[in-house]
């Protein structure tokens, strides 16, 4: 499993409990840690160079709504 992907999965498995917890704000995971939750993704972002430098970690919004698959539809009068 890829960084990003273990990370993700972290995240997946804590985020009943994070949404509970820190709806809105902004969560840092690197590798299989939680490492923190921040007011703003800036302050994620802060805390993951400095500790971490270019990457890979995973920074993500608490109680962000999974986007909706959105298809174009045409309605009209059939021919």
């Amino acid at each position: 499993m890829d960084d990003l992907a273990r990370e993700y999965a972290v995240f997946e498995s804590k985020r009943e409990e994070l949404e509970a917890t820190f709806p809105g704000k902004f969560v840092l995971v690197k590798g299989e840690e939680v490492i923190g939750t921040y007011e703003s993704l800036d302050d994620a972002l802060r805390v993951a160079v400095k500790r971490f430098g270019r990457g890979p970690y995973l920074i993500e919004e608490i109680g962000l709504p999974v986007p909706e698959t959105v298809l174009p539809i045409s309605y009209g009068p059939q021919q």
